[in-house]
């Protein structure tokens, strides 16, 4: 069971950005007309930055086409896995921690996603970029700035930059935070390409973590969070990209060769990333996925574009079944799961993550990385720069007007770190604040915005 007074202790933030006091456990009194982790889905899902995912890309911008996942669908389909699992496992290990576990899992996949920044990996990239060149002109330390990554900016979100009762930071019980970090560790060198939090939000991993087991990176829940966000992008993103042409799954399932020359592709691009790989386990993965697991047999006598037939449609029903089936029902725990958090783990066959791994590689080979994706991308990327330059730009101003291109929320934040006496304006939590402004836009917000600060021609409706 659950430790109450630890596991279900919630954090309040302090009032001093920096954090350079510990976090605070709240101590108002809990709602005992609704479950203790309930609480905590409860309150992210009804913040705006929940709610602005419906704007922000999962692999292409919204609006592109109407079938297309966004990052908002995205959130709630591995919610709804991390839940489904979370359950059954409980329950076929005979725990009476069901309903805890499923309501933990179900908050951290909910906020899991919500310091994705507009366009998607694209944009984390550029905004990661810019902020360590600002941080180097204005003579900070780049590290001590952080960078930006969406994981760090989700984690940042939840313990201080949004609200709850007027105060900084959502309140979250420690087990629902621990269990949304993916990437326990700060960034510690330029060319890092993941990590959970900033140096500003140390206090508060420092007091989710607190009674932790140190040999253990993952607590059992961030686990099952982690496994439902890989089926869900493996799964779902392969679905949207064959309907949109993309993928060519009949040509997989029919050519030996096709699936050879995908295999090779998987292993150029794992090359490049230094990924460390067994070829003949490559090969004979792919081989498999595509002839002997039967998930997508129904292409087999498909034309090799998706036609919209209802053929086709059964074949992506058939596919995802089989997926979810191979992807959830062949996962155990292992450890005592009626005990807490640190003495069960997720127990992932070998070949169950290696076939993950390849749909993944999958979306990279057809759809991220193909030249027809690069003038799109480096579009958004400029945008995205030139919108942390142009923020930083009036952030530090002297010229109070240049800070009206902030809303007026944000505003009121930079004239309180202005104000403060020991914050100069080339100051590490001001280039924060910029990023926050930026990461929280929409993509179509970035737009906007980008042509609005460029002195661009726009619609009368975009100024209402």
């Amino acid at each position: 069971m659950y430790d109450l007074d630890h596991d279900g202790a919630r954090l309040r933030a302090d009032d001093k950005p920096d954090g350079a006091q510990a976090g605070a456990v709240d101590q108002s009194p809990e709602d005992t007309k609704r479950p203790r982790f309930g609480r905590d889905y409860d309150r992210i899902v009804h913040t705006s930055a929940f709610r602005r995912l419906q704007g922000k890309t999962q692999v292409v911008s919204p609006g592109q086409a109407d079938f297309f996942r966004t990052r908002l669908t995205h959130t709630i389909e591995v919610a709804q896995i991390a839940r489904r699992l979370a359950w059954r496992l409980c329950e076929s290990n005979g725990s009476d921690r069901a309903i805890e576990v499923a309501d933990v899992c179900e908050a951290a996949a909910t906020m899991h996603d919500l310091g994705h920044p507009p366009f998607g990996h694209t944009g984390e990239k550029a905004l990661n970029a810019e902020l360590d060149c600002i941080a180097n002109e204005w003579a900070l330390d780049g590290l001590a700035v952080g960078g930006y990554e969406g994981n760090a900016q989700s984690f940042r979100q939840v313990v201080w930059s949004l609200k709850h009762a007027g105060e900084p930071g959502l309140h979250l019980t420690r087990a629902s935070l621990d269990a949304s970090i993916k990437y326990p560790r700060t960034r510690t060198s330029l060319d890092q390409l993941k990590w959970n939090y900033y140096p500003s939000e140390t206090w508060a991993f420092d007091w989710v973590k607190e009674g932790a087991d140190s040999t253990r990176s993952h607590s059992f829940e961030a686990e099952i969070m982690e496994w439902a966000d890989d089926i869900a992008y493996a799964t779902h993103d392969i679905d949207d990209w064959y309907r949109a042409g993309y993928m060519p799954l009949p040509m997989l399932t029919n050519s030996d060769d096709s699936r050879k020359n995908l295999a090779q592709e998987i292993m150029t691009s794992w090359d490049r990333k230094g990924e460390v790989y067994d070829r003949d386990t490559v090969l004979g993965t792919v081989h498999d996925l595509f002839t002997d697991d039967l998930a997508f047999d129904g292409f087999k006598k498909l034309p090799e574009g998706h036609d919209g037939s209802s053929e086709a449609k059964n074949a992506i029903r058939q596919m995802r079944g089989r997926l979810f089936s191979m992807f959830i029902n062949d996962v155990v725990a292992g450890g005592d799961v009626s005990r807490g958090r640190y003495d069960a783990e997720l127990d992932i066959p070998k070949p169950i993550k290696m076939r993950n791994k390849i749909l993944k590689a999958m979306l990279w080979i057809y759809v991220i990385e193909h030249p027809r994706m690069a003038t799109h991308q480096y579009g958004q990327r400029e945008a995205v720069r030139f919108l942390v330059r142009t923020y930083a730009a009036a952030a530090i101003s002297s010229d109070r007007d240049a800070r009206q291109c902030f809303p007026r929320s944000a505003r009121t934040e930079l004239d309180r770190l202005r104000a403060a006496a020991d914050v100069a304006p080339h100051d590490a939590e001001v280039l924060r604040l910029v990023a926050d402004h930026v990461g929280g836009m929409t993509d179509s917000y970035a737009t906007m915005m980008h042509r609005r600060l460029t002195g661009a021609v726009a619609p009368f409706n975009e100024f209402t």
